[in-house]
């Protein structure tokens, strides 16, 4: 019985003792922190393959997908990106002239505001019945806008899509360019029905 106190008195002591030498919370705390920012440091990780481009002014992230790297810019692809309108096509004109392009608004203009001789100034004069026939067909249609499309170039025709707007219905026409002598003309004109929408 003379060794329970004892015994006792030996636990209470490395208690205490061991209590005096323990770290506090904050001080535990402090140093796992460290040791983790230590081992963070020092550690080698894989690289992230899905990082994200610099915030917009909007503050939103934008994915670096393939679909945005295109768009972004040409750095990367080297090519532009453009629209395409369905059961249209793309509205790349990148290869048009500015001969080609004058031509093209000069007669669509026409087309849009009913002026049959200035439309006829761009017509081959050898072919410019399919143009009477086309205002035939178009008449009270009130085409007022229109968009032209990316041409396909078969040797020295130049067919280049167009759609024409109203304001419930479209008009797709398919224009062949022609260089005669001095300067690009219309030769050809091919379009479908006017859709309604």
């Amino acid at each position: 019985m003379k060794c329970v106190p004892v015994i006792f008195l030996i636990l209470a002591l490395l208690v205490c003792c061991k209590a005096d030498n323990a770290p506090e919370d904050g001080e535990l705390l402090k140093t796992l922190r460290e040791q983790i920012q230590v081992r963070d440091v020092g550690t080698q990780w894989t690289l992230d393959f899905q990082k994200k481009q610099p915030s917009s002014p909007q503050g939103r992230q934008i994915p670096l997908t393939l679909e945005n790297i295109a768009a972004a810019s040409i750095k990367f692809t080297g090519n532009r990106m453009y629209p395409e309108l369905p059961g249209f096509g793309s509205l790349d004109t990148s290869n048009l002239n500015r001969e080609q392009r004058t031509l093209l608004n000069n007669f669509c203009q026409a087309v849009t505001g009913d002026d049959r001789e200035k439309a006829a100034e761009t017509f081959n004069q050898s072919t410019r019945f399919l143009l009477t026939l086309f205002f035939a067909d178009i008449q009270n249609a009130g085409l007022n806008s229109f968009i032209i499309g990316k041409p396909v170039v078969a040797g020295q025709t130049w067919q280049v899509p167009v759609r024409f707007f109203a304001s419930k219905s479209r008009l797709d026409v398919q224009m062949y360019l022609l260089y005669d002598t001095k300067s690009w003309i219309i030769d050809q004109i091919a379009y479908g029905e006017l859709i309604h929408e």
